[in-house]
């Protein structure tokens, strides 16, 4: 009954990796939400610390947080990314 207890083990990691690779897509469905709402907040990829913009105050320096956000955002995208196509190896 050694193979019995083999095909267990098997899928016991076949769902445990199932169960990751879940996890990993919906947080990079997440991520990629939050990425395009903060891309359609401050469009620019690079501003001037005191650039004005109706409506907004200090928006350079709101700018420069958005996209310091953005770029954090889409370095965790790549890293969620490259943990999938390994889980999926």
């Amino acid at each position: 009954m050694a193979s019995d207890h083999n095909i267990k083990k098997a899928q016991l990691a076949i769902d445990d990796l199932d169960k990751r690779l879940s996890v990993l897509q919906q947080v990079y469905k997440d991520l990629e939400t939050q990425f395009i709402k903060v891309r359609s907040e401050v469009p620019e990829n690079d501003i001037d610390m005191n650039a004005e913009k109706e409506g907004y105050v200090a928006y350079g320096s709101y700018a420069n947080i958005i996209i310091a956000r953005r770029t954090n955002i889409k370095h965790s995208l790549d890293t969620i990314q490259e943990q999938i196509e390994s889980l999926l190896e």
